[in-house]
């Protein structure tokens, strides 16, 4: 008899277990047979059934399964942990959730009463605190949200992010589900860790049923979620015209917030491109002003726009009669958003982006330009990091700029100072982006996107090379690129921007080709600003290592030229000077290897405690040359 048993064989046995329960006939039968083995002690196969086998025990693949005869016997005979967590995973959610959650996921209503029949405890959380009422919630198990109910679970448990049974009933627009967890107790005023409240939730799936029975319960559709947005101005964003209607005639509001929202649903509908009815819905607005009487609601027109474009907001019905164009609709609701939500906000830089875009397909490249360089700027003042879709706009902005260069005709004048102001906010990007990457644990994404940025700090450099620059532009991109250098920045294979200068990666991002590289333009304006021509990667290369080719000679020569050390010694003990000789390059070794630097190398080759009889200034030097 097997009173102990290897962790292999746990494994290996609890595979088999679990290969019995989901396959095969006589599941019951087999299984039985073989866990009264004699060969095993009750020990030893209560260790099987609990062991993991893909994060998952025996009982939560036979509730998986739906097989109650199995669920019954491993908990009545087995004693198995009915609570025992199994691993969940749905598109980009992941959880460790109990049978009883996984089974009201998938809506097995006999074994949902099978489970609680033998002990189950109604309010189990996953390891996001979830409980099975609040999955039942989201997934719109009625069946099982009820039996849940009936047996005692509680009806305001929040998870880990704040959602309630409710403001997942909301989100998923069950009007009869949000009505029977209210008669049972749900607080109609939760919030999630978001701020947004039932009604947000409601709005979002454009759900008007819903919507009016929240509101008849009690909830305020003025309170306001984290991006301080109220209920009724999100239906606006969303295009919810039959929400917007009823909140605006059914709940007491302040008359501004009901003509302003009323403008956004119109700014809404003229990026749809329906025209029509985005100038009914703000003509609509204006008679809620009522420019005819003694005392009208006027508009506090903002100038925030005024050096990105010359249109004004219109102010009279004949105004908005007027507009026929997409362009000129396009830019009112770009003008709407920017008084009523504020320059820094998603929708208005959303906006500003879109009225760019089609700025772009129309050709006006000046215009597009100049709004995409407004959403950057403000994007990045927002964030302050190095978000993703920080990097998305910059390789927008690069790719028109390209276009503009290669499709330019001799008397279109390149924007080279717009390109300068890009680099200025670039810059911002990369010194939060070194934050970042001083940050433990690292993020993956971070990683990625500070790639990014640095890639394109040196495609912006490259074109503006490419270009005849004036005085005072040359001036302003070698302190540019200086700022740039100053940062620091490196990527997580520990990379300067000198290093990537010199890397044909550096040409494509995304699988978009910007400029080529390497670029000796780009390397000498970084070497002109002190960009470090000894500074190493994470496996000791300099940059002079990355000429080992006959096409990189001119620039060896430039960086030798430069005090590059031509004996530093990388990870696999090569010298960039070794390389340099085996690639062809003709170079007398004495003439870059001095005896400072042999002596150098002779310290660290000995592993001589140099802190105690060197000084400080000297400690750089030596560590460049230690012996690999």
């Amino acid at each position: 008899m097997w009173e102990t048993m290897s962790p292999e064989k746990v494994y290996s046995y609890a595979h088999f277990i679990h290969t019995i329960i989901r396959t095969g006939d006589d599941k019951l039968k087999v299984l039985k047979e073989n866990l009264s083995s004699k060969e095993l002690t009750a020990e030893v196969c209560s260790k099987v059934l609990h062991h993991l086998v893909n994060d998952k025990a025996a009982l939560y693949i036979a509730c998986e399964e739906g097989h109650l005869d199995i669920i019954r016997y491993l908990v009545s005979e087995w004693k198995v942990d009915i609570e025992q967590r199994g691993h969940y995973k749905h598109k980009h959610f992941h959880d460790h959730v109990p049978p009883l959650w996984s089974c009201t996921e998938r809506n097995s209503i006999e074994v949902l009463r099978l489970l609680i029949s033998l002990g189950a405890d109604i309010n189990c959380t996953s390891s996001t605190n979830g409980t099975a009422l609040l999955v039942g919630c989201l997934h719109d198990s009625a069946e099982c949200v009820k039996e849940l109910i009936k047996a005692g679970a509680d009806v305001n448990t929040p998870n880990i992010y704040g959602a309630t049974p409710l403001l997942n009933a909301a989100s998923k627009g069950s009007l009869s589900l949000c009505e029977f967890l209210i008669n049972n107790g749900a607080d109609v005023l939760g919030r999630d860790c978001n701020g947004r409240t039932t009604l947000h939730r409601a709005v979002e799936e454009n759900r008007l049923d819903v919507v009016k029975l929240l509101i008849e319960k009690g909830c305020d559709c003025t309170l306001l979620n984290d991006t301080e947005e109220s209920a009724f101005r999100q239906a606006a964003l969303k295009g919810s015209h039959e929400i917007v209607e009823y909140i605006a005639k059914n709940v007491s509001l302040d008359p501004i917030d009901i003509i302003e929202t009323y403008e956004l649903l119109g700014a809404f509908d003229a990026e749809k491109d329906d025209y029509e009815k985005a100038s009914k819905v703000w003509v609509n607005a204006l008679e809620l002003r009522g420019l005819e009487r003694e005392k009208p609601i006027l508009k506090s027109i903002c100038d925030t726009l005024g050096k990105y474009t010359d249109h004004v907001e219109v102010s009279s019905a004949d105004e908005i009669k007027g507009l026929t164009s997409k362009e000129e609709f396009m830019v009112q609701s770009l003008l709407v958003r920017e008084r009523i939500l504020g320059p820094s906000h998603s929708e208005t830089i959303w906006s500003l982006d879109y009225c760019g875009a089609v700025y772009a397909d129309m050709n006006n490249y000046s215009n597009c330009i100049k709004l995409w360089k407004c959403a950057y700027k403000r994007l990045v003042d927002k964030r302050r990091n190095c978000t993703e879709d920080c990097t998305f706009r910059i390789q927008a902005i690069m790719k028109v700029f390209v276009d503009i260069a290669q499709e330019r005709k001799t008397s279109t004048k390149f924007p080279s100072k717009d390109l300068l102001d890009i680099f200025e906010i670039l810059i911002c990007s990369l010194q939060f982006g070194c934050k970042m990457f001083n940050v433990r644990p690292r993020e993956e994404q971070a990683a990625k996107q500070i790639a990014i940025l640095m890639k394109m700090a040196l495609q912006l450099m490259n074109l503006l090379l490419m270009q005849e620059l004036h005085a005072s532009d040359l001036d302003r991109l070698k302190h540019l690129a200086e700022c740039a250098v100053n940062t620091g920045i490196k990527d997580e294979d520990g990379r300067t921007l000198l290093h990537l200068s010199m890397e044909a990666e550096t040409s494509t991002t995304n699988e978009y080709t910007y400029t080529l590289f390497p670029s000796f333009q780009v390397l000498k304006l970084l070497v002109d600003v002190g960009a470090n021509v000894n500074g190493m990667d994470n496996m000791r290369n300099t940059v002079l290592h990355y000429c080992g080719n006959s096409e990189s000679h001119q620039v060896a020569g430039y960086l030798l030229d430069n005090h590059a050390h031509a004996d530093v010694r990388n990870s696999d003990g090569l010298s960039a000077l070794e390389r340099l000789i085996s690639s062809g390059y003709r170079v007398c070794p004495m003439e870059h290897c001095t005896l400072k630097c042999l002596a150098a190398t002779a310290v660290t080759r000995n592993k001589i405690n140099f802190q105690e009889c060197l000084p400080k200034t000297l400690y750089s030097f030596v560590e460049i040359h230690r012996f690999a």
